[in-house]
C-alpha cells in the first residue's frame, strides 16, 4: 500500500499491527512495525510522529538486544530530525547508528547511513561533506551489488555535485540512477526523469524531492 501511496491506509494498518504484536508479546515484531510506522509519517511529511515512533523502536530494541535494528532506526531517526530542521540531533543519531554498524562491520548498514550523512550534510549546504558521505555509500553498496541502494546514492550525489557548481556531472549521476531504477521498474525513475527534464534544480526542490524519494 505504501508503494502505491494510498499512506493513509498504510499507516492505519502499520498502527494495526504495532498493537497487535504489542499484545502478543512479539517485541521484535512491534519494533518493526513501529519503525515502518515511522517511515510512512515521514512520506506524509508528519515528522514529529515519525520520529517519536523511532525512538519507541529504538528503546525496544535495545532492550532486547537487537543491535542491527537499532542501528537502523537510529539512521531513520536521523532523517527525520532532517524534516523537523534539527539538523545536530539528526548528525547525533547518525553517530549512534555509525559506531553499531562499524563493531558489527555491517556493510549494508553503513552503506544507507553513509547516505543518510550525505542527506543531512545537504540540508546543511554542506556540498563536500555530503558528497564525500555519498562517494562512501555508494561504494559500499555497489561492493555488495546492492542497486537500488547504489540508485539512491547516485540521486543524492548528483544533488551534492550540483549544490557544488557541477552541473554536467550532477545529470550523470542522476541518469546512472535513473537507468537502475527503471530497469528496476522503481516507482522513483518518474521523478528522477522530471529532474533531468528541468533546467535548474534550486536546492527547495532538491529537498522536495528527497521526500518524495525516500
Amino acid at each position: 500500500m505504501r508503494e502505491l501511496g494510498d499512506l493513509d491506509e498504510a499507516s492505519a494498518c502499520f498502527q494495526g499491527s504495532v498493537d497487535i504484536r504489542r499484545r502478543i508479546g512479539d517485541r521484535y515484531g512491534e519494533a518493526s512495525a513501529l519503525d515502518n510506522l515511522g517511515s510512512t509519517f515521514g512520506l506524509l511529511s508528519r515528522h514529529e510522529d515519525a520520529a517519536a515512533c523511532r525512538l519507541r523502536a529504538i528503546g525496544i530494541q535495545h532492550d532486547i538486544g537487537d543491535r542491527t535494528g537499532e542501528a537502523g532506526s537510529w539512521n531513520n531517526l536521523s532523517r527525520s530530525y532532517v524534516g523537523l530542521g534539527r539538523l545536530k540531533d539528526a548528525f547525533e543519531a547518525l553517530g549512534r547508528a555509525l559506531s553499531i554498524q562499524e563493531d558489527a562491520e555491517d556493510t549494508y548498514g553503513l552503506g544507507q547511513t553513509y547516505a543518510s550523512y550525505g542527506e543531512a550534510h545537504l540540508a546543511a549546504g554542506n556540498a563536500a561533506e555530503a558528497a564525500e558521505n555519498l562517494r562512501r555509500s555508494l561504494e559500499l553498496t555497489r561492493r555488495r551489488d546492492d542497486q537500488v541502494g547504489a540508485a539512491w546514492a547516485l540521486t543524492l550525489l548528483g544533488d551534492a555535485v550540483d549544490l557544488g557548481g557541477e552541473r554536467a556531472a550532477a545529470r550523470r549521476h542522476w541518469q546512472e540512477a535513473l537507468d537502475i531504477y527503471t530497469r528496476a521498474g522503481d516507482s522513483r525513475a518518474k521523478a528522477l526523469r522530471v529532474r533531468l527534464a528541468s533546467p535548474i534544480t534550486p536546492l527547495k526542490v532538491r529537498q522536495q524531492a528527497h521526500s518524495t524519494l525516500s
